[in-house]
């Protein structure tokens, strides 16, 4: 079993430092300031030649840049497991995709097709502490005609004590196209306007992270409003294999 030895690396970062430090002072003492001073930058630059990204016992020896398939396992004791849980570095740079999308989310809470129902009312001032859930349909335009895209299932909570501020939560779970039953997580304050945080993804959209612009949509219904969504997030897809183990895609 190779175990992670993470002394030895800061080992040798101490023996660099205190090389650079003690020949800066030695020909300081010997040769004055200016002798001192090259010799420090051939010291930086010998260590700046030197391994830049000193690896632990067990890891892969290869450079930042490499692209091995093969990546080294490091093994740890476990109590409550067996066998021992496995952790893989990996050898290559994570490709992250960039997601840009303009979609139009139908707050209706009144009619026919109303998408989110109050489940928890309180007799504090403005609700404070209400609770309603949410299905909300998103589609690819303001008109609720227009194709569906995704729905956004989650809750909002009156969390203001002296006026109407939302803390919302939901999963924006995709139906159609390429992201169909994949997932972002979003979080924020208020339904109608301001920004939502992305802070999570499943699927297609593993890692995601960003941010909704919500602007109020020329498209309004008396039983509800149509909200424009720009959505702007960075995702980074996972290789998914056979058993509990992943890898992050190259």
């Amino acid at each position: 079993m190779r175990v992670l030895q993470i002394h030895k690396v800061l080992d040798r970062s101490v023996e660099r430092t205190y090389t650079l430090v003690s020949s800066y002072i030695a020909a300081q003492m010997a040769c004055g300031a200016q002798a001192a001073k090259m010799v420090a930058m051939l010291a930086i630059l010998f260590i700046a030649m030197a391994d830049p990204h000193p690896r632990p016992e067990g890891t892969c020896s290869s450079s930042v840049e490499c692209a091995c398939a093969e990546r080294c396992v490091l093994e740890y004791p476990s109590v409550d497991s067996d066998p021992p849980f496995r952790i893989s570095p990996v050898c290559t740079h994570r490709t992250e995709h960039e997601l840009y999308a303009r979609l139009y989310l139908h707050h209706t809470y009144l009619g026919h097709h109303m998408s989110q129902h109050k489940v928890l009312s309180t007799e504090f001032k403005n609700g404070f502490g209400s609770m309603t859930v949410n299905d909300w349909l998103v589609t690819d335009g303001p008109s609720r005609d227009t194709k569906v895209v995704a729905r956004a299932k989650g809750v909002h909570i009156q969390a203001g004590m002296d006026t109407h501020s939302y803390y919302v939560s939901f999963n924006m779970v995709f139906e159609e196209g390429r992201f169909k039953g994949s997932t972002l997580q979003a979080m924020g304050t208020v339904v109608e306007k301001g920004e939502w945080a992305i802070v999570g993804g499943t699927g297609e959209l593993t890692l995601a992270r960003g941010v909704i612009y919500k602007h109020d949509s020329e498209f309004v219904r008396d039983e509800g409003d149509c909200i424009e969504l720009d959505i702007h997030c960075l995702y980074t897809p996972m290789e998914r294999s056979k058993g509990t183990s992943w890898t992050l895609e190259a």
